[in-house]
């Protein structure tokens, strides 16, 4: 397979292309987010560098179908971090707007390894679907409780408002937006109103 450094040269996905192109403050880290430090082997997906993940894709679904296998990337040993291994530096009056997240399959342990510094966001974006990965479905924690617990309503479309913030939500004072998914206003409000 590639080196990391050949796979992130040659990424299709835009948004990484975007951040490198017109970074300020933003360094690239040849690490996987989790809920646990360490080192794992990485999937570094088959054409699409996009498709990625800690778990390799379950026989049958779209990305082990033959036609998909034109340019196996194969895999990579990396370490792996918590977000709270990071976070523990930002000042504790800052507060976060938005934490995006699509691990392919990984983003439950990825929300989890923020820690305690998960009530300090806003607004988290994530696609919890597991249904492609291998082991991705066999968690030893509930997300849900997880979230709820910080604060955290669905405001639909992986999209979770923090109930801590009604008020920035309630007068437009917030960013809760990523490139594929642009919640309403309306969806946000009706979200932190929510039990």
């Amino acid at each position: 397979g590639p080196t990391l450094v050949q796979w992130y040269t040659n990424c299709m996905n835009t948004s990484y292309a975007h951040l490198i192109n017109h970074r300020a403050h933003f360094w690239p880290a040849n690490t996987a987010i989790s809920n646990r430090n360490g080192f794992a082997t990485f999937n570094l997906g088959v054409g699409d560098p996009g498709v990625g993940s800690l778990y390799d894709f379950k026989p049958g679904t779209e990305w082990t179908r033959p036609e998909k296998q034109h340019e196996a990337w194969g895999h990579a040993h990396v370490p792996k971090i918590r977000l709270d291994s990071v976070l523990q530096y930002i000042p504790e009056d800052i507060t976060f707007e938005l934490l995006k997240v699509d691990a392919q399959g990984h983003d439950a342990e990825v929300v989890q390894g923020v820690g305690r510094f998960l009530p300090r966001f806003k607004c988290l974006i994530g696609e919890f679907d597991t249904n492609p990965y291998a082991g991705a479905d066999k968690k030893d924690f509930d997300y849900l409780k997880l979230l709820k617990s910080a604060g955290f309503r669905s405001a639909g479309d992986g999209v979770w408002v923090n109930k801590r913030f009604a008020s920035d939500f309630h007068n437009h004072r917030y960013l809760c937006t990523a490139y594929d998914v642009i919640p309403t206003h309306n969806a946000v409000v009706r979200a932190v109103q929510m039990d």
